[in-house]
C-alpha cells in the first residue's frame, strides 16, 4: 500500500559501489478505500513519480498481514531533487540501513521466541497426561528450560547491538550476530513449542504455527543467514589479523 519508497540506483557505471546514488520515488497507494478507513497511507498532497507502480499482492507463507509487492520503475524520471543525500553515497547508506535493519530482525525474532515459549509454558500448566500436568514431566522442563536460556542469550545479544549503535559506536558485528542468532532461535523456539504442543501447536487454534511461518522470514530478511556467516566470518578474520 506504500507510497513512499527509497531506491538505489547506478548513477556513474564508471565508479562501481562508488557510482551508487540514493533517491526518494513516489506512487498512489494500491488501495485508497482501506488507506480512507483506516485513516493513514494516503496523502492527497503528494506528488507522484510517473512510471512507478506496484506489482501484485504476494501470496505468502507467513507474514500474511503485510501487503508484498513488487516495486515497478517503468521509464521513470526521478529528479535531483529526490536524491537522498550525496550522489555516490548510496550503497553505503544502504549498508548502513541493513546494519539497523538487522537488529530489527533480531528483535522481531526475540519476540516471536518469547511469545512461543509463553504459549508452550501456559499449555504445560493446562495440558494433562496420566494424571500429570505436562510442566511435571522431566523432558517438557528440559525443553523449557533450553527455550528459555537461548531466548535470554538472544536478549543480550540484541540489546547489546542496539547499544552500540545509540551510542554511535561499531555495531556492524554484532548486528549480524544478532540478527543470526536470533532468527535461526525463532525457528527453534517455535517449532520446539509446537511439538511440546504435540497435535494442539499443529492447528490454529493455538498461534504457534503461525509464529513458525512467520519466523521463517527472519531467516531471509536483510540478508540470508549465509550471508550474514560470511559477513561475520570476514569480520573476525579482519580482527584479528588486520587483512
Amino acid at each position: 500500500m506504500g507510497e513512499i519508497f527509497t531506491v538505489t540506483a547506478v548513477t556513474d557505471p564508471s565508479r562501481g559501489t562508488r557510482g551508487i546514488s540514493s533517491f526518494v520515488v513516489t506512487k498512489p497507494t494500491t488501495d485508497r478505500e482501506v488507506a480512507a478507513r483506516i485513516g493513514f497511507g494516503h496523502s492527497d498532497d503528494l506528488a507522484f513519480v510517473d512510471g512507478v507502480r506496484a506489482g501484485k499482492k504476494e501470496d505468502k507463507m507467513g507474514w500474511r498481514a503485510s501487503d508484498t509487492r513488487e516495486l515497478f520503475l517503468e521509464d521513470a524520471y526521478v529528479p535531483e531533487g529526490h536524491r537522498l543525500g550525496e550522489e555516490g553515497q548510496g550503497f553505503v547508506n544502504f549498508m548502513r540501513t541493513l546494519d539497523a535493519g538487522r537488529i530489527g530482525i533480531a528483535a522481531l525474532s526475540l519476540g516471536l521466541s518469547e511469545g512461543a515459549f509463553e504459549v508452550a509454558l501456559r499449555y504445560s500448566n493446562e495440558r494433562e497426561q496420566f494424571g500429570q500436568k505436562l510442566r511435571e514431566f522431566q523432558p517438557v522442563q528440559f525443553r523449557l528450560s533450553d527455550m528459555a536460556t537461548d531466548i535470554e542469550a538472544g536478549r543480550h545479544l540484541t540489546y547489546h547491538a542496539a547499544w552500540l549503535k545509540e551510542r554511535g559506536e561499531p555495531f556492524t558485528k554484532e548486528a549480524v550476530m544478532a540478527k543470526l542468532f536470533c532468527s535461526e532461535l525463532a525457528m527453534r523456539a517455535t517449532l520446539q513449542a509446537i511439538q511440546l504442543m504435540g497435535g494442539a501447536g499443529y492447528t490454529s487454534d493455538y498461534p504457534v504455527e503461525r509464529m513458525a511461518r512467520d519466523a521463517k522470514i527472519c531467516e531471509i530478511g536483510e540478508g540470508t543467514n549465509e550471508i550474514q556467516r560470511i559477513l561475520i566470518g570476514r569480520q573476525i578474520v579482519k580482527e584479528a589479523f588486520g587483512d
